[in-house]
């Protein structure tokens, strides 16, 4: 039973008035003297009354009328007692008219009581929430210096939203002084008495002349030039403006509007792209209901990629990693978002071809996702052998037991890294494309490759190390002023992995769309600047030089590679050529490399299967280093 507070009580009993008010009135109104004569006879004006108070409170009560919050009296709350009204009124002429209807009450009299009747219940609801609404403003005029002067850009419904709870909660010490907003039709209006100014382009003057201090996007739909485009205003300007953004559309969509979600621009908003819808029903043919494996599932991309595959509702997802911590993480993470969704958690080396056979045979997948690899590539320069045994037989090992046990898919993580490589992680990575597509010549087992550049907030990413180094005051260092990289978020890229995998027919390699490459100087300036510091003057930004292995430009197409659209535009097809018929002696040639083999030697022996590869023969140390490309 609903709880009755004394406010609720207090609503229920000027409703009641309201009832006896509205129809009384509607008496007099159609007949002067049909009140006084109702009241001529107490017991019939008594019984009267009972039945038409009784009816009406009632109804309202079943519509809900006292559930809502008084304070927070908004239109759905004012629909709910239209509605209730609408039925009350009828019900209380049908039951009244029972009693025998007092000479003088008629159905007109009905009819004019449900118009005074929303009337007065409305009028007093809303008199409420303004006298409520106009005490807290007054409260905080009298603190006025305390709260902090802010736009909210985009007048828009989160806008609305946004303004709304600010103004109800005092806590935020946070004065909304206007909108900013581009569209002329907008500018120069007002919301809930806040004014409406723009365009965007005026931002600077518009801080300077009402002295804000904070700024907070409302545009959920707000693209990655727009989003650069107001930090860039916030940056150029002499005092320090705090930036927060309302993260998605779907809290807009669902109402979901709060202060309690805005958060601080991060790099992400700067770098990503518009969202192209996916096919889901493509995408969820392919996974659910069947036995899903994923290689390398506790790293950046295989756990993500794991939590995307789980949405589907696979039949189970079988979960293999070598790092024991990462896997425990992991299984805990998706048993608690997915209870219901069966987990296989292995720890395993794809190298061990033992192992591997166990789980295949065991588990039988029928779809595997091949995330496992070494990714970092300074390291992979002095551990050479290391990244063949994991990157390029790993990658034989899990693909050869696919195609053994006939498994539907199979999909290969790539890298940009492998395009014309300059370190040994790119070279073994474009090894490991080559292994699918030999594999792909006899097999039953669809074979692809996704191929793709750098994820934000990835294991070995800039993005993270640049955050340790800002926080601990700088510098921020960066290899070279002119070294640019493709960016993604790893939710975006996995859920592409799944989407490209779904249109593949075997033997191809997928490319994502990564967009434009981004200096990673501009990348270092920005999350300077979004910390609330400026470049080069709070924070200074320093150049390393090339780290073994890098190059400044990465690509995601070979010379000789030409691309073909799919069904999806951020999803191309390099159309490649097949491995050469040597490939299977130089790639048993290369997976025999002793631990003691020099690195030129080891090299030299990449470069027979990959003949683009170019490298570094001599280098001392971490930091110094020759380089010398060798000729083909």
């Amino acid at each position: 039973m609903q709880r009755v507070s004394l406010r609720t009580l207090a609503v229920m009993i000027h409703d009641i008035l309201i009832v006896i008010a509205a129809f009384s009135l509607a008496a007099m109104l159609l007949d002067p003297s049909a009140l006084p004569r109702l009241f001529s006879e107490p017991s019939q004006a008594l019984s009267f009354f009972s039945v038409l108070v009784a009816v009406q409170f009632l109804t309202f009560w079943v519509f809900g009328v006292y559930r809502a919050m008084l304070r927070f009296s908004s239109i759905p709350d004012l629909t709910r007692i239209a509605r209730g009204a609408s039925l009350a009124v009828p019900l209380s002429f049908f039951f009244t008219s029972l009693l025998g209807h007092p000479d003088g009450v008629k159905v007109t009299t009905f009819i004019l009581d449900w118009f005074l009747l929303l009337f007065g219940l409305n009028v007093g609801r809303l008199a409420y929430r303004m006298v409520k609404d106009g005490a807290i403003q007054k409260l905080k005029e009298m603190s006025h210096e305390s709260y902090q002067r802010t736009f909210i850009l985009g007048a828009g419904v989160a806008g609305e939203r946004l303004l709304r709870e600010i103004s109800h909660d005092t806590s935020l010490a946070l004065k909304v002084v206007g909108f900013v907003d581009d569209q002329p039709s907008k500018i120069g209006k007002s919301i809930r008495g806040v004014n409406i100014y723009g365009p965007i382009n005026q931002l600077s003057q518009l801080i300077s002349a009402y002295d804000v201090q904070n700024l907070i996007i409302a545009m959920p739909s707000a693209s990655q030039e727009e989003i650069r485009h107001i930090t860039q205003i916030c940056r150029s300007l002499d005092k320090e403006i705090q930036l927060k953004i309302l993260p998605r559309m779907a809290d807009v969509l669902h109402g979901h509007v709060s202060t309690k979600i805005l958060r601080n621009v991060q790099p992400e908003d700067l770098l990503g792209r518009k969202a192209h819808d996916l096919d889901i029903h493509r995408m969820s043919a392919m996974v659910k209901d069947k036995s899903i494996l994923v290689t390398g599932a506790g790293g950046s991309i295989g756990s993500e990629l794991c939590r995307q595959i789980a949405k589907f509702q696979p039949k189970s997802l079988i979960l293999f990693e070598m790092t024991e911590l990462f896997l425990y993480e992991l299984e805990m993470a998706l048993s608690n978002e997915f209870p219901d969704l069966k987990i296989v958690p292995i720890i395993g080396d794809v190298r061990h071809r033992q192992k591997l056979s166990h789980v295949f045979e065991t588990y039988r997948p029928e779809v595997v996702f091949h995330a496992a690899a070494y990714k970092h590539v300074p390291l992979m320069e002095f551990n050479p052998v290391e990244a063949i045994r994991t990157n390029v037989l790993g990658t034989q090992n899990v693909a050869s037991m696919a195609a053994k046990h006939r498994v539907d898919r199979f999909v290969l993580i790539s890298s940009d890294k492998a395009i014309n490589p300059t370190n040994i992680m790119g070279a073994t990575k474009r090894i490991a494309e080559l292994v699918c597509l030999y594999q792909q010549a006899d097999a039953v087992t669809k074979f692809m490759i996704v191929r793709f550049g750098n994820v934000l907030g990835s294991s070995g990413s800039v993005i993270p190390l640049f955050k340790k180094q800002i926080e601990r005051g700088g510098p921020v260092t960066v290899t070279h002023p002119e070294m640019r990289r493709y960016f993604m978020s790893i939710p975006e890229a996995t859920q592409l992995v799944i989407q490209a995998s779904s249109l593949g027919n075997g033997g191809e390699v997928m490319v994502l769309d990564m967009g434009e490459p981004m200096k990673i100087t501009d990348l270092a300036n920005e999350m300077i600047a979004l910390a609330g510091h400026k470049p080069n003057v709070d924070i200074k930004i320093e150049f390393t030089g090339l780290r073994p292995g890098e190059k400044l430009f990465e690509e995601l197409f070979h010379d000789q590679e030409t691309f073909l659209p799919t069904q999806h535009p951020m999803v191309k097809i390099a159309k490649t050529q097949p491995p050469p018929q040597s490939f299977k002696e130089q790639l048993d040639f290369l997976l025999a490399v002793p631990d003691g083999m020099p690195a030129t030697a080891i090299k030299e022996a990449i470069k027979t299967l990959v003949p683009e590869y170019t490298f570094n023969v001599h280098y001392t140390d971490r930091t110094t280093w020759t380089q010398n490309r060798t000729t083909q």
